[in-house]
């Protein structure tokens, strides 16, 4: 069994929001969001007898900047 991926599509932006500074403030870059098929193969005798589709939307993370301790 093998498989295959389609590139990604639908990409969406991460959203940023801003947390408190100190320890309970942790910064994260985001990473966007896309949708991407992908076909599962199954072989026999050296060639693909059976192909089942996959369907994926991944939300994307959004982007935190910690505010600074002047900011209290």
């Amino acid at each position: 069994m093998t498989t295959e991926r389609s590139t990604e599509r639908n990409v969406t932006s991460p959203r940023t929001i801003t947390s408190t500074a100190g320890p309970a403030g942790i910064a994260t870059s985001g990473i966007d969001g896309f949708a991407q098929d992908a076909w599962r193969l199954f072989h026999s005798g050296g060639k693909v007898v059976k192909r089942e589709r996959f369907s994926r939307t991944y939300a994307a993370e959004p982007r935190t900047i910690c505010g600074s301790a002047a900011d209290d």
